[in-house]
């Protein structure tokens, strides 16, 4: 907050209020010496400082959280991607071993594979 912030109010705001709350304003504001329209630019301003505060708190939570996973998140990504390489050179590997075996043969050994792990 600025040292020389101004407290005078410039900025109107119009609100509906029920009867019964409107009652109980002007009773607190009674007690408390003081306009209901003054009393009612005190809530408001306690309820968005309020609000302002628990914003900024989850902001930096979302900020820490991020700066912690952040890291974490790239590393998975990364040994994803190395698994992913590992995996297609195997598979190169693979096929490069069965160039030479005849179509049938492969059609076999590829049904063969997939009944082994329950696919067929």
């Amino acid at each position: 907050m600025p040292a020389l912030q101004s407290l005078a109010r410039s900025s109107a705001v119009k609100i509906m209020l029920h009867p019964d709350v409107h009652a109980n304003l002007r009773l607190i504001s009674d007690r408390l010496g003081q306009t209901p329209s003054t009393v009612a630019s005190m809530a408001v301003s306690e309820y968005v400082a309020q609000k302002m505060a628990t914003l900024g708190l989850h902001d930096k939570a979302i900020s820490a959280m991020v700066e912690h996973l952040g890291p974490m998140f790239q590393r998975l990504a990364e040994s994803e991607m190395e698994a992913a390489d590992v995996g297609s050179q195997q598979v190169e590997a693979v096929l490069k071993q069965l160039e030479h075996v005849p179509p049938a043969e492969r059609s076999r050994l590829h049904y063969e594979a997939l009944k082994r792990r329950g696919k067929k």
